[in-house]
């Protein structure tokens, strides 16, 4: 199911939530009160049905606002953070894996000046 109010539609937005206690958030946070929500068969309504209503007006589907759960946004920015976290950990390898490299080439390019070299002559 989702949820919308028909009070809390704009010109250009219509909020549709995904869970009714999403719905009744939103409505405290606009400053109503929760004895005033619709009752909930006003304010739920069938994907099916949504996509019904808005497929038979032209440019219906526009104003149309879904907004995720907060628990998804926050899981959402949790695992942006873990993949920044993650690709600083790949760049800080990186650039050990470079410096590792260009002294390992520094040893080969030392050992190859230094292989012609004859030792002294033993007396």
């Amino acid at each position: 199911p989702l949820f919308t109010a028909d009070a809390l539609r704009s010109p250009g937005a219509i909020p549709i939530f995904l869970s009714r206690e999403e719905l009744n958030a939103c409505w405290a946070k606009s400053g109503r009160s929760l004895d005033s929500l619709p009752p909930l068969e006003e304010c739920a309504t069938d994907l099916r049905i949504l996509i019904a209503s808005t497929l038979s007006v032209a440019d219906n589907w526009q104003p149309l606002l879904f907004l995720p759960p907060k628990s998804t946004t926050l899981l959402e920015k949790e695992l942006a953070q873990k993949r920044e976290r993650q690709e600083q950990v790949m760049l800080n390898m990186q650039r050990a894996k470079a410096i590792v490299d260009a002294e390992d080439a520094s040893a080969q390019v030392h050992l190859k000046v230094h292989a012609d070299d004859e030792p002294p002559a033993l007396r």
